[in-house]
């Protein structure tokens, strides 16, 4: 085989291998890109800053985590047997608390920690913050100057329909890597 030929021959193979060589540091940098972490989270009826939280409704923290919770985690975390079954796969924790002296009509779940999926499409989160099979509090949110800014809202169905069906603001800053010890779980548990 001619020099000539080789050369050819390798030259249309580097392509291939520049692609080969490229995909795992793409890969890896899509992953970083990904929103799991601990956040500190705001839930306004009306626009708000994180910074300022004087409007805020509901404060807490979620955390959203690259695993789904094995039984045991969710059963310390969320012991409740009413948990949807098609709900996505249980990937995230919450605890929500309402500010003293605020009213809040809404069915964000302030009662006690709980276990939810979450989903990462197109830039946006998706959650559910509180669900049963009739009624629930849903958050879309995206990337916004280091905050992850959307809506929050409830529905219901029959009896379950919210009296008042407002969209709320919902605010989450990053503070840090997921840490399950954040919704209530001991850390020992965490992987």
């Amino acid at each position: 085989m001619t020099m000539v030929l080789r050369t050819a021959r390798l030259l249309a193979l580097a392509p291939l291998a520049m692609m080969a060589w490229i995909r795992p540091v793409l890969a890896d940098d899509a992953a970083r890109d990904l929103p799991e972490g601990t956040y500190e989270l705001l839930i306004c009826s009306e626009a708000c800053s994180i910074d300022a939280p004087e409007k805020a409704l509901i404060s807490g923290r979620m955390v959203l985590l690259p695993y789904t919770f094995s039984r045991a985690e969710r059963e310390l975390l969320d012991p409740r047997d009413d948990i949807v079954a098609s709900q996505r796969d249980l990937s995230a924790c919450y605890t929500l608390s309402l500010l003293p002296g605020r009213k809040f009509t809404g069915y964000a779940n302030t009662r006690h920690p709980a276990v939810t999926g979450w989903s990462y499409q197109n830039q946006r989160v998706h959650l559910s913050l509180f669900r049963s099979p009739d009624a629930g509090y849903e958050v879309d949110m995206s990337l916004s100057d280091s905050l992850y800014t959307g809506t929050g809202m409830s529905w219901g169905a029959g009896a379950a329909d919210p009296n008042d069906p407002h969209i709320d603001y919902v605010l989450a800053r990053r503070t840090g890597p997921a840490d399950i010890s954040q919704c209530g779980l001991p850390a020992s548990s965490s992987r």
